[in-house]
């Protein structure tokens, strides 16, 4: 941990500073705690991270157990990945980010910005490749590969925290953004909110989550999920081996009509990132765009790849047969703006021009 990382934390509970112990530290401190004087509360830091997550036992806590016990899995096996896989790799992910994110290069330079779930910290990097200085947390122990996979970085910081008890300062960060995340939580809408709470006056805020499928779609998809969420991690790791070489296999032809029925890829790290989430919900964008409106949002921007395939232009087939997957908008933290039902709709971007905005 980075003693400057104290700037931007505080007690979620009474909303005091934090004061500092250190065990053992070297270029950053490695082992300690940070202490709430006034609650007489501390939280550990083991292996350079600050580590802000709860131990109650309740229904709602064992929905996080369970996400910190596979999406634990996913991001310390699965540790590389945005990095060195065979597709899934840096440059891959640089122009992904851009697009799951809607941000410029450009403006997050020197910017403070939030990874809402950063996973194993590939979104964290390409942030701080664009110049930002970048906090990153997650529920699970796949914060440990965020550290690692960021540490060469001045303006990096990885924390271990739960979305729905963050211990930032409230209008905080720049621009916050969170890719995947907040339909693994129970609460998408509350899980919005925490994180919008972050952003400041002005702020802008990008969030992506699944979209709801077609009819046929969304019963496969909670019929296998009925099986695959209490699976164990061996059976799941076999089951998403299986359906990666078998989609690879078939090729592309095969894959598109097939992901009509239920979601399958060529991708180890994807299967299992898909089939092992306790929780996944699917939303829509005007279920999304009103929880804009409740929270002050202007939304400015949502991505549609609608256009990208001809059969996607027909109305009737993008809207019942083949959805957009996934939900991406940005807004502009500002009450006092009215509110935009209709965005600017964004269809393409190439690397070009994410590195002019």
């Amino acid at each position: 941990m980075k003693r400057r990382l104290l700037k931007f934390i505080e007690c979620n509970k009474c909303h005091g500073p934090f004061s500092i112990r250190v065990l053992k530290k070297d270029k950053e401190i490695k082992e300690g705690s940070l202490i709430c004087k006034k609650c007489n509360i501390s939280y550990p830091i083991i292996n350079y991270i600050p580590r802000f997550v709860s131990s109650k036992e309740d229904d709602f806590e064992k929905l996080k157990t369970d996400t910190i016990k596979y999406f634990g899995h996913e991001w310390v096996h699965f540790d590389r990945h945005g990095f060195d896989d065979e597709v899934y790799n840096k440059e891959y992910e640089k122009q992904i980010f851009h697009e799951k994110t809607l941000l410029g290069s450009k403006e997050v330079k020197n910017k403070l910005v939030l990874d809402a779930g950063c996973g194993n910290g590939r979104y964290t990097y390409q942030s701080l490749k664009c110049g930002a200085e970048v906090v990153g947390f997650d529920i699970g122990p796949g914060v440990e590969s965020a550290y690692k996979n960021t540490k060469q970085f001045s303006k990096a910081h990885i924390i271990q925290a739960d979305i729905f008890n963050l211990p930032f300062k409230n209008e905080l960060f720049d621009y916050a953004f969170s890719i995947g995340v907040i339909h693994h939580t129970g609460d998408a809408k509350k899980a919005f909110k925490s994180i919008i709470d972050t952003v400041k006056f002005t702020g802008t805020v990008t969030i992506t989550c699944y979209h709801k499928s077609n009819v046929l779609w969304e019963f496969n998809d909670r019929l296998i999920r009925k099986f695959t969420v209490n699976a164990s991690i061996n059976n799941l790791m076999t089951l998403s081996k299986f359906l990666a070489k078998t989609c690879k296999f078939c090729g592309p032809y095969v894959e598109k009509p097939v992901n009509l029925l239920f979601r399958w890829e060529p991708n180890v790290s994807i299967m299992y990132d898909w089939y092992s989430a306790p929780i996944a919900t699917h939303h829509s964008y005007p279920e999304v765009y009103s929880w804009c409106k409740q929270f002050g949002i202007y939304v400015t921007e949502d991505l549609r790849w609608e256009k990208k395939e001809w059969l996607r232009n027909i109305k009737f087939f993008r809207t019942h047969i083949a959805p957009d997957w996934a939900i991406t908008i940005r807004g502009l933290k500002n009450k006092n703006k009215t509110y935009t039902s209709s965005p600017k709709h964004i269809y393409e971007k190439t690397k070009i021009l994410w590195e002019e905005k």
